[in-house]
């Protein structure tokens, strides 16, 4: 009896030692092993420790009309009540901006402080400014501001012409007041061309981006200024998954014209032009529909002077490819007045290269 448990004791610890073993790796394994080339997300928390003190709130005051009942003694009462007095009154506005040099000029959008009697800007320290407008442009709906101020944190900026659709982006302001938030996402898609907006090809992102974060800056994962948050695409008035950012590039050209110039110089060579189609496209020999045909030019114009007929299609601009109607006249008017632009054409069947010098 005693040989029996002996042998099943031993029979046990086999089984249980067995047991003990890890299981070999197989594919259907519910967990897996991490390797190199497992994705991973980025951390933000270092970005909004570091580049957070760069950016700010503003509040801005309107002066907007409205009525007050005003039962005066020497006025005679209307039908339904009290006459009805004209009154102004002054309402608040807020957005987001950073600071973009160490003396205090602040970006922001153009209609965060459009029409405003005044312009108050508050630090992540807590302290208030009042700034002053340097100048805005309605077009590209940028605004240059000023605070009386010395030794301020700044943002670092990035090269929004190195965005591809994909890249995590960061988004940081004041959605609805909330100072200093910041929401995360991938930029959707790039050369965005949104009604009404001919100069601007934005960035589209789906970072949550609410009333209060325009003028704010759009990070990349380097915690570089790629963008300036702008619009959403919403039906409701509310966050939808469409945000969109004017890239970095074109908000500080915009910039640095207001600063020197007080107001923005575009560029334009004096031509009319419309989308290429496939019905275009094959009836002028192309093999895929691509650029803009010129469909008329201006007499005495700087396209005038450089030869450009009605009829040439415009494939390229310095080299860089037109995609679409609205990526040449945002290239022209972002080239600075009296500089030459190279362009690549279809004309006669044939590739053919002209320079224009852009007028003013």
């Amino acid at each position: 009896m005693t040989r029996k448990l002996f042998y099943l004791f031993a029979f046990l610890t086999v089984i249980l030692a067995a047991c003990s073993k890890p299981a070999p790796h197989t594919s259907s394994s519910a967990v897996l092993p991490e390797t190199k080339n497992q994705l991973q997300l980025p951390d933000f928390s270092g970005l909004v420790q570091k580049e957070g003190p760069a950016i700010v709130n503003i509040n801005s005051m309107h002066l907007i009309t409205g009525s007050q009942i005003s039962p005066g003694e020497n006025l005679a009462p209307p039908f339904f009540g009290w006459p009805v007095v004209p009154r102004k009154f002054e309402a608040e506005s807020l957005g987001s901006g950073f600071i973009i040099s160490h003396d205090g000029f602040i970006l922001t959008n153009w209609h965060v402080v459009a029409d405003s009697s005044h312009v108050i800007v508050k630090l992540t320290d807590g302290r208030h400014f009042k700034a002053k407008v340097v100048g805005s442009d309605k077009e590209t709906d940028l605004a240059l501001l000023k605070i009386d101020a010395h030794h301020l944190p700044v943002v670092r900026i990035g090269d929004s012409n190195e965005l591809q659709p994909g890249q995590w982006v960061a988004a940081i302001g004041a959605p609805f007041g909330f100072d200093n938030s910041i929401t995360v996402g991938i930029v959707s898609a790039l050369g965005r061309m949104l009604p009404n907006d001919h100069y601007v090809p934005f960035i589209q992102t789906d970072a949550v981006v609410n009333p209060g974060n325009s003028g704010g800056p759009l990070f990349n994962v380097k915690g570089e200024v790629v963008g300036v948050n702008s619009e959403i695409y919403s039906e409701t008035g509310g966050y939808m998954g469409l945000s969109f950012a004017i890239p970095i590039s074109i908000a500080l050209n915009i910039a640095r014209q207001i600063k020197v110039y007080g107001r923005v110089i575009r560029g334009h060579i004096g031509v009319m032009i419309q989308q290429v189609n496939d019905g275009i496209g094959k009836a002028f020999g192309l093999k895929t529909p691509q650029g803009v045909i010129i469909s008329k030019v201006l007499p005495h114009s700087p396209a005038y002077r450089a030869n450009l007929h009605v009829g040439d299609i415009v494939l390229k601009l310095n080299g860089h490819q037109i995609n679409n109607i609205e990526d040449f006249p945002s290239m022209i008017a972002m080239t600075r007045p009296g500089d030459r632009v190279k362009l690549t054409l279809w004309r006669n069947g044939k590739e053919k290269h002209l320079e224009v010098r852009v007028g003013k």
